[in-house]
C-alpha cells in the first residue's frame, strides 16, 4: 500500500510518499505526478516514509528525476535506492538539509547515524539472527505440546492419556492472556494459530 499526500508550498507541489512503491501503486504515483505537473509548478517527491521500492518504482523515480522532479530521501536504504535509480550519482539528489552545508559540515555528517525504518530493522534482524532465547523456549513448548498431542492421541494408559488431554487443553484454550498461551506463542513465532 502506498499513501500519497499532496501539499502546495511557495510555488511548488510536494508529494509525500509513505509505504511501498511497488505493483499497482507505481501507476498511482505516476498519475499523481502527471496531475501535479499539469500545474506547471516545481515538484518535489519526499521519500522519507517509503519502506520498499521495486524495479518499476525505481524506473519511475529515475524518469521523474530526468524530467526535473526533486527527490528527497532520508535513511541509508532509501538514499541508496534513489541514488542508484538516478545514474548512481550521490550528488543527484537532495538529502535532507545537507545541500546548504559547507564541505566540512557534509564530511562531519558522514559520522552521524542515519535514520532506519522500523520495517528495515526488523527485517534485517529477522534474517540475520537466530531466535532469541525466549522464542527458542516458546518453540520448544510448542514442539513438546504437538508431540504430546500426536504421540498420545490413541493412548490407553492413564499417564499418556493425561499428556494428550493437557496438550489438547492448552491448544484449544480460548482467549488466554498468559505469556505462554498457545495463541501468544504462535504469534511470537509468526505462526497462524487458526485451525
Amino acid at each position: 500500500m502506498l499513501k500519497i499526500t499532496t501539499d502546495t508550498d511557495a510555488g511548488r507541489t510536494i508529494l509525500k510518499l509513505a509505504g511501498r512503491l511497488t505493483g499497482p501503486w507505481i501507476e498511482e504515483l505516476n498519475a499523481c505526478w502527471r496531475d501535479a505537473a499539469a500545474g506547471k509548478q516545481r515538484i518535489e517527491v519526499v521519500l522519507h516514509e517509503i519502506t520498499s521500492i521495486d524495479e518499476a518504482g525505481r524506473r519511475l523515480l529515475a524518469d521523474m528525476h530526468r524530467r526535473g522532479v526533486q527527490l528527497t530521501a532520508a535513511g541509508c536504504m532509501t538514499k541508496a535506492i534513489v541514488t542508484e535509480s538516478i545514474d548512481r550519482r550521490a550528488d543527484a539528489i537532495r538529502t535532507g538539509d545537507r545541500t546548504s552545508q559547507t564541505v566540512d559540515e557534509r564530511i562531519g555528517s558522514l559520522f552521524q547515524p542515519d535514520s532506519l525504518l522500523v520495517a528495515q530493522y526488523s527485517e534485517t534482524l529477522r534474517r540475520k539472527t537466530l531466535f532469541e532465547p525466549e522464542k527458542r523456549l516458546m518453540l520448544a513448548i510448542l514442539e513438546d505440546a504437538i508431540n504430546c498431542f500426536q504421540d498420545n492421541l490413541l493412548a490407553q494408559d492413564v499417564r499418556s492419556s493425561r499428556l494428550f488431554h493437557e496438550a489438547e487443553e492448552w491448544i484449544v484454550e480460548a482467549a488466554s492472556d498468559g505469556v505462554f498461551s498457545f495463541d501468544n506463542v504462535c504469534e511470537a513465532l509468526d505462526l497462524n494459530p487458526a485451525p
